[in-house]
């Protein structure tokens, strides 16, 4: 009884860590920031994290130019996005789905260019390799667990009338243009 009570209580242990963890994550999804500048606001309205009843949490981000200092052209000429879809099991391990493919769509609905790996830019390919190492560190297995998109950025511009969806797994993701932070006109 007593070895039964301690397997109890370490899956216990494991299950409320896990628990907190995932609460960080969706943490900034059920708060609001105050006073944002034009950055954190973008930031904020960029990642997009979705904590689902079953205890999956997927998580997108949309790579947009006001999130850098000195943003990198390619940033506006390209959508680039993150995907990672966590699962918790119940011994409070995490694992990461595998994420192959994933589309892109204006506001309009049409389809953006998916860029396959040999078609990416060689500068979207050195931001990607080193964004990624900084994500792994912060973020642990999460981080990890991030699988990045390029498309064409077509007529999708943070800054402009429009909007983005990213459809995964029966939800769509969507962001309208232009995102909070950009320069008012």
């Amino acid at each position: 009884m007593i070895a039964l009570f301690k397997v109890s209580r370490r899956r216990l242990e494991a299950l409320l860590l896990s628990s907190l963890v995932l609460l960080s994550f969706s943490a900034p999804s059920s708060s609001r920031p105050w006073k944002p500048d034009a950055k954190a606001a973008a930031q904020d309205y960029a990642q997009i994290v979705h904590s689902k009843p079953n205890g999956d949490i997927i998580i997108v981000w949309w790579l947009v130019p006001q999130i850098a200092p000195t943003p990198p052209q390619v940033l506006d000429d390209y959508v680039i996005v993150g995907i990672g879809e966590g699962h918790v099991a119940p011994t409070g391990t995490m694992s990461f789905a595998a994420i192959n493919s994933l589309g892109a769509n204006d506001a309009n609905g049409r389809a953006l260019k998916f860029l396959t790996r040999n078609d990416i830019p060689p500068a979207v390919s050195a931001l990607l390799a080193g964004l990624q190492p900084p994500l792994s560190q912060s973020l642990g297995a999460m981080g990890q667990g991030i699988h990045w998109f390029v498309f064409e950025a077509g007529g999708v511009h943070a800054c402009g009338p429009g909007g983005l969806s990213i459809p995964y797994k029966g939800e769509t993701y969507t962001y309208e243009t232009p995102i909070p932070g950009c320069p008012k006109i």
